[in-house]
């Protein structure tokens, strides 16, 4: 007899059908090939005239099959009341779980839990790599990985997938064939009845997976694995160029993207150019290349992970954890070298690199060498002319989005929340007061890795650097030959052979080629003097001439005697 059974991809199998319409050529006696045939078939189509011809077919399975309803789940474990909808999903389940006669595949903390297995279930090991698994359909689904098979193909293009249920997301978004799975709260779809699931424990608040370790609860069992990663020192994942190993996938594969970068397989110039930023976010205009990634930035303009302190938004809640650490004081990550203390582990990472002198990351048009591969992408953009943030004020473009706060803060407001502890004077911007106040202590805390020279500023230990050791690029004037330690240095400069004096005096007709001369002029036209003599008394519009004066009233009053 010529049998068809047709299926809905996203309901459990409920009723099977003989219809004419199509023809497939499988062996109804046989009880299990009908039912993996069955489990095989992309579509289910069933009306009651179908199950009654079925019925009459006599096959023995329908009848059990068809026993437990939709949603009905009759079977329950009697550790932890969990239900299932089958006696084989509550006999693994038991195994899994509750089973102490148990082997490990690997060794380590909590986080190995996941890979332990009955000590009398046979493990599965994949010829390629060794990996092993529990069940021979897991290790089917690997070894595609291996193999580059495909099995499963859209009947309406050439896509081919690994695995079913890619294939079926891909009939649902590409070829709106299917059901999607509404949320009846915020209507978000789902293309699998369990990520609905999934979905609406978070609506509810339910988190029914805890940590052995600590205090966390997870929505799901996936983000309980994952989380359980932190408690564990096992590191599972490994770079195949340089033998780095990570915990998570996701951090090898970033890893990897540099590494190969690093180590000259890909062109970083040209990776940097062919990545396009087409995901925009609709609040600051900010780019991105990954969807993903402007998702997770999109938690910036929420209250979702909100700083209870200051009311700071962050993207996710390890950026938040960290930045709890400014209010705390807390530092846990020190220095074996200096002693100095930092709230972040990349951060004492990329300071360990200014003792060892370490630039692993250099760039691939001028072979500029840098501690932190951030630092390449924003130097790519010397090269490129990019310039992606853009003050919405006045229209200048910046590089770098901390440019742009800068400018913002420090052309367009007049704000000064910073104030010195020592003198009282105030200031814009942190960093600006933290520089000012190592005047009052004397800290040098850049320090030069050939001799015993330190520094107040990291400037000036680059320009130490270039004068006394010959290290790093001098910029040179393409007219007159003049040195700069710095790009911006030699555009300030260029600005003059041009006589582009871009700087106007709102007071009078006056012109200045920098916003520092700009400030120094604006001195005039202002009564407030902010320098004060601190033997006399005496105020001065300017440092300099506080400084002349302080040479000379000191001789006068016999504190200091005259050169």
């Amino acid at each position: 007899m010529n049998v068809l059974f047709v299926a809905n991809g996203f309901q459990r199998l409920v009723t099977l059908v003989i219809t004419a319409e199509f023809t497939v050529q499988k062996n109804a006696s046989n009880v299990v090939c009908v039912r993996k045939h069955l489990r095989s078939m992309q579509h289910w189509k069933y009306t009651s005239e179908s199950i009654q011809e079925l019925n009459r077919t006599n096959v023995p399975f329908v009848a059990k099959h068809s026993e437990p309803q939709e949603g009905e789940k009759p079977y329950k474990c009697s550790m932890c009341d969990k239900c299932f909808s089958c006696s084989g999903t509550l006999k693994r389940h038991k195994d899994d779980v509750h089973n102490s006669n148990r082997q490990q595949l690997f060794s380590g903390s909590c986080y190995q839990k996941r890979f332990m297995v009955p000590s009398n279930r046979k493990l599965h090991e994949c010829p390629y790599c060794g990996k092993l698994y529990k069940t021979t359909s897991q290790l089917k689904i690997h070894v595609r990985i291996h193999t580059g098979e495909k099995p499963y193909s859209c009947q309406h293009c050439s896509s081919c997938f690994r695995m079913l249920h890619q294939l079926r997301t891909h009939l649902l978004k590409s070829h709106n064939e299917g059901t999607w799975m509404s949320c009846n709260v915020c209507q978000k779809k789902f293309n699998h009845k369990s990520t609905l699931r999934a979905h609406l424990l978070r609506h509810e608040g339910i988190k029914v997976y805890a940590c052995d370790e600590c205090s966390k609860h997870c929505y799901t069992a996936r983000e309980l694995k994952t989380h359980q990663v932190v408690h564990s020192d096992f590191r599972r994942f490994c770079c195949g160029l340089c033998g780095k190993f990570y915990k998570t996938k996701d951090y090898v594969l970033k890893h990897f993207s540099l590494c190969s970068v690093k180590l000259g397989f890909i062109d970083g110039y040209e990776t940097i150019q062919t990545s396009e930023k087409v995901y925009s976010c609709t609040q600051c205009d900010k780019r991105f290349a990954k969807q993903l990634n402007l998702r997770h930035h999109m938690n910036c303009h929420t209250s979702k992970y909100m700083c209870t302190e200051c009311g700071k938004c962050f993207q996710g809640t390890q950026e938040l954890r960290v930045h709890r650490r400014v209010h705390s004081g807390e530092k846990p990550f020190e220095c074996n070298v200096c002693s100095k203390r930092f709230t972040a582990s990349g951060q004492l990472t990329s300071h360990s690199r200014t003792h060892t002198g370490e630039k692993p990351y250099k760039c691939p048009v001028c072979g500029k060498a840098f501690s932190i591969s951030s630092s390449v992408h924003k130097h790519m953009r010397v090269h490129t002319g990019d310039k992606p943030y853009k003050c919405s004020l006045c229209n200048k473009s910046f590089a770098e989005s901390s440019g742009l706060q800068t400018h913002k803060l420090t052309v367009h407001s007049d704000r000064r929340p910073h104030h010195c502890p020592h003198c009282g004077k105030l200031f814009k911007i942190v960093s600006k007061l933290k520089r000012h106040v190592r005047v009052h202590t004397g800290a040098k805390p850049y320090s030069c890795r050939h001799c015993s020279e330190c520094f107040a500023r990291p400037d000036q230990l680059k320009v130490h650097l270039l004068n006394s050791h010959d290290e790093g690029t001098w910029f040179t004037c393409n007219i007159c030959g003049k040195k700069c330690n710095t790009n911006g240095n030699l555009k300030l400069h260029l600005l003059r052979h041009e006589s582009v004096k871009s700087y106007a005096c709102a007071e009078c007709p006056m012109r200045f080629y920098t916003s520092y001369e700009l400030r120094n002029h604006r001195l005039v036209h202002l009564d407030y003097k902010q320098f004060c003599c601190g033997l006399c008394g005496r105020e001065f519009r300017r440092k300099t001439l506080v400084v002349s004066h302080f040479k000379i009233c000191s001789h006068k009053l016999g504190f200091k005697e005259s050169e």
